[in-house]
């Protein structure tokens, strides 16, 4: 006797099956200036990602925004400071002369204004460029050619790469800007500027970084292929070009040039403070209020981002532990909240709670010996750590740092 078993399948409806948070949608926001914000913590963000990449040569390189609040008006990175430490309160806010009408109170590259200005001037629908002198980008600028369309990557440029083939020097004439922004023309978004280096723009932060990403990784591959073909006989294969602009369609829009900007920006908020592993979420970005330290080692976890040590102003940290408005509690050996924090002079900073949680983040860190002094200048017995921690911290003898955490400033 055999039996049969009866198998439904049932259709799960598109709808219901999508993730809440959708990767290629670039948020919206009810504000102008909660979009100001949120666009300059981007900024922000992009060029800790370019540092981290590479791209960061000395005063050359900048990112341009227009502002959200005042359209006439762009934010510009200050002039002379590495990338890998800019913040939103470094950003400095122009007009379209180039002159300086809040924001830091820093000097901004002129010649690279030139160029950024005349951009915005041309086209209203850019509110982002960047221009670094990237290593590849600027190889590649030394021919004045495209990219070919060599692989899918190199298909985001389809019919978006303009060459500017007049190079004249440090651009410091406006009129040399205005002939950049024609080149590029009413619909194209990047530019390869011929002995210079590479330039790309887009309508949020996110396209116009990534787009710069990805451009000059399109020309180290360009680089690869002409080096790989010279003298060997090989010959190119290139994608056609009904196959090239299916693909630029599908590859070169703005909501998924943002959501190739995304996981970088993440990355980099998480080498900042590794901030999933303390519950923090998403939320950009977490700023290091100051660290209390008086002992230090090469190993210390990148969360502690000790930006104070050795030997810290006690003072200033003072100063800065009265800003901040919520702390998490980790130690090696779990969790315990505090309503109080060690402010280094053996005197208690007091609730810092104002209607929030306030905690005490405790760091262990191994192998600093018996003697060292933990944080705030106490030792392992110090009455600022609570009974279950004091023991088991002189036990593995590991030393104790503080750092404050703030959740209302960019890093």
């Amino acid at each position: 006797m055999s039996s049969t078993t009866a198998t439904t399948t049932s259709k799960v409806s598109l709808s219901t099956s999508q993730p809440k948070d959708r990767l290629h949608q670039i948020p919206q926001f009810s504000t102008p200036e909660a979009k100001r914000r949120w666009q300059l913590e981007q900024m922000a963000g992009a060029f800790r990602i370019f540092a981290r990449l590479g791209f960061a040569d000395g005063g050359s390189g900048h990112i341009s925004l227009r502002d959200p609040v005042q359209p006439d008006t762009f934010w510009l990175n200050p002039y002379g400071v590495h990338f890998g430490l800019l913040k939103v309160s470094d950003m400095v806010h122009v007009n379209e002369d180039g002159e300086r009408i809040g924001g830091a109170d820093r000097p901004v590259n002129t010649a690279g204004f030139i160029i950024h200005a005349a951009i915005h001037k041309r086209r209203p629908d850019i509110n982002a460029a960047c221009h670094f002198h990237s290593p590849y980008g600027r190889a590649w600028s030394t021919f004045g050619k495209p990219i070919d369309m060599l692989n899918q990557d190199s298909c985001m440029f389809y019919n978006d790469l303009a060459v500017y083939a007049n190079f004249g020097g440090v651009v410091f004439a406006k009129e040399e800007g205005l002939r950049l922004a024609d080149t590029l023309g009413p619909t194209k978004k990047n530019l390869i500027l011929q002995n210079h280096g590479i330039l790309t723009s887009g309508g949020t932060i996110a396209e116009a970084a990534a787009f710069f990403i990805a451009l000059e990784r399109a020309c180290q591959t360009q680089l690869l292929v002409e080096a790989s073909i010279t003298g060997s006989g090989l010959q190119k294969t290139f994608v056609g070009d009904e196959e090239a602009q299916y693909t630029k369609d599908g590859t070169g829009t703005p909501e998924v040039m943002y959501m190739q900007f995304e996981p970088e920006y993440q990355y980099i908020l998480a080498r900042m403070l590794k901030y999933q592993r303390f519950g923090l979420g998403n939320e950009f970005p977490l700023k290091p209020i100051g660290v209390i330290a008086r002992s230090t080692r090469a190993n210390v976890p990148e969360m502690a981002v000790i930006r104070e040590s050795p030997y810290t102003d006690t003072a200033r940290i003072n100063a800065q532990l009265q800003q901040v408005s919520a702390f998490q509690s980790r130690t090696v050996i779990g969790q315990h909240p505090d309503r109080s924090v060690n402010r280094g002079n053996g005197q208690e900073a007091g609730n810092l709670n104002e209607g929030r949680r306030s905690y005490r983040l405790e760091i262990g860190l191994p192998g600093l010996g018996s003697g060292q002094e933990a944080a705030a200048g106490n030792d392992a017995d110090s009455p600022s750590l609570c009974e279950s921690c004091r023991g088991l911290h002189k036990t593995i003898n590991k030393s104790i740092f503080v750092v404050a955490i703030g959740d209302n400033l960019s890093f």
